[in-house]
């Protein structure tokens, strides 16, 4: 590829006339130009009235040595280069596993572009902003500008996109930056609603308008790379699973039963991987046990199938009532392993914090002292290991004693933390009246477009209800409503509602994968 530095033309020039003046300078035809891209306009005025624009040009020609050799021997080596295009290449990924998310702290120019090359490439990071979205910002900002009435938190210098939102987006070409990282964030601007001519201008600017609308978008896209139902707001998170835990254990129709059960299988598989596997094929035999305890003990029903140890009568409806609610228990149990997959600490203390401080407090704690103690368990039985003393060394008694022992370890561990947290929160005023709380989360566009869905899915399932489409008796004998077409609209209609947030899931993924 070959450089034209200062090619003049008249500002009022077409593009014919630069493809002309490109091949003129090189003294070739036209033809033979393959490829022209311009590299930077700058504005000649030094000789008024008469107004130039100045451009560099990477040009593709054919018989590329023989035409730079020509061209350096006539207009010297300042005006024609040798150059390659310069692509950004984002660093190449580990190979180790994250066990935390990315976080970035600051929503400004390198907070905004880091979480989105970062959501790009599959990190799917969290990014911690105090001030407001770009739209209220904006709001915020005309209000003090007409009122004098400042926003701390939401105002020119402080707020999703940095100060440099409203600096009219003037820009810093860095002509020289050897890795192509400017020239990537120009066209990631220009992806995003920026004129194209930033790309060459030499001193390009966006304007404060549009360098709003394009903030906004680079979040939503972050938003939508990531893909998580975790990423959304919690109160959504709070709806979706209380909708899902209530129905499950609402609806006793075998139908939407099974749905319940596969769908929380198969979510709960998402979130945790194989070990979750494992853990819900541990709970089919509970089923059945369930179902054998229940149906010993219950004797309604009039299919006798045979009598029990004590002489009491099992019946068919009371098996199969109890297959029903071993089942229920089961994937409640599974939808519960999602919640904890789903719902942070730092999302009970938003949920509860200010209905119940005390609560929310205690339930973070909860959370987050399981996974704690297990690290730390795991942590001293490898430090016992060492010295002989590990669960799984010597004969029965002394693996017993080791067990014992690990136990009074863990627990000791486990009250002295509890103290620990005690005083280091009162030393941070946990217990005064009248302290503020910060919060990351904030409705946005995409949360209102998953509540309309929620919505729209549990008025499908309410109908369902109230056309009897969802009951059935299992005393004295089964009775339930024929499965009709209509009936087929309800079962997807609640099948998708338990699958939205997989749905969104995999919709991020495909998303991320064609990005790549």
């Amino acid at each position: 590829m070959i450089r034209l530095n200062q090619l003049k033309l008249p500002i009022n020039h077409t593009e014919e006339q630069l493809v002309h003046k490109t091949a003129q300078s090189l003294r070739i035809p036209t033809e033979d130009i393959l490829e022209l891209e311009v590299v930077r306009q700058s504005l000649d005025a030094r000789k008024k009235p008469e107004l130039f624009y100045s451009y560099s040009i990477d040009v593709i020609v054919k018989k590329e040595e023989k035409v730079y050799k020509d061209a350096c021997r006539r207009l010297g080596k300042a005006n024609v280069l040798q150059t390659e295009k310069r692509k950004y290449h984002f660093p190449a990924g580990g190979t180790q596993p994250q066990k935390h998310p990315t976080v970035i702290v600051g929503c400004g120019p390198a907070g905004l572009f880091c979480g989105y090359y970062l959501a790009l490439h599959g990190y799917r990071p969290v990014i911690l902003e105090r001030g407001a979205d770009v739209d209220t910002r904006q709001a915020d900002v005309e209000r003090f500008w007409e009122t004098g009435k400042l926003q701390p938190d939401s105002n020119v210098q402080f707020g999703e996109g940095g100060a440099g939102t409203f600096s009219d987006g003037k820009l810093n070409t860095l002509v020289k930056d050897k890795y192509g990282r400017n020239t990537e964030v120009l066209r990631t601007f220009v992806r995003y609603g920026a004129d194209p001519a930033i790309l060459y201008q030499a001193k390009p600017h966006i304007g404060t308008d549009v360098l709003s609308r394009i903030v906004k978008s680079m979040r939503e896209e972050i938003l939508r790379l990531g893909g998580r139902f975790d990423s959304y707001h919690p109160v959504i998170n709070l709806i979706y699973f209380a909708a899902a835990i209530v129905c499950t254990i609402w609806f006793h129709h075998p139908v939407f039963l099974g749905i319940s059960y596969v769908c929380a299988f198969v979510y709960s598989v998402k979130l945790n991987g194989k070990r979750a596997v494992i853990f819900n094929l541990c709970l089919i035999p509970l089923i059945f046990l369930y179902a054998a305890w229940y149906s010993y003990y219950n004797h309604f029903g009039v299919t006798n199938l045979r009598q029990n140890f004590i002489g009491n009568q099992i019946t068919l409806e009371s098996v199969v009532y109890g297959i029903v609610r071993g089942t229920t228990v089961a994937a409640v149990i599974m939808f519960f392993s999602c919640v904890f997959a789903v719902v942070s600490s730092d999302k009970v203390v938003y949920l509860f914090g200010r209905i119940s401080p005390r609560l929310s407090l205690f339930l973070s704690i909860l959370l987050r002292c399981v996974p704690r103690v297990k690290e730390r368990a795991r942590k001293i039985e490898i430090s016992r290991e060492g010295i002989g003393k590990g669960v799984r060394q010597g004969n029965i008694l002394e693996r017993f004693l080791h067990g014992l022992s690990l136990i009074s370890i863990v627990i000791t561990w486990t009250l002295e933390d509890f103290v620990e947290s005690t005083v280091s929160m009162k030393s941070r005023g946990y217990s005064l009246r009248g302290r503020t709380a910060f919060s990351i989360y904030r409705f946005d566009n995409r949360d209102r477009s998953f509540v309309v869905m929620i919505f729209l899915c549990l008025t499908f399932v309410a109908s369902a209800i109230l056309l009897d489409q969802t009951e059935i008796y299992y005393n004295p004998e089964i009775i339930m409503n024929p499965v009709t077409p209509m009936s087929f609209v309800f079962y997807v209609a609640y099948a998708v509602l338990l699958l939205l947030p997989m749905g969104l899931q995999i919709a991020g993924e495909i998303r991320y994968k064609r990005k790549k």
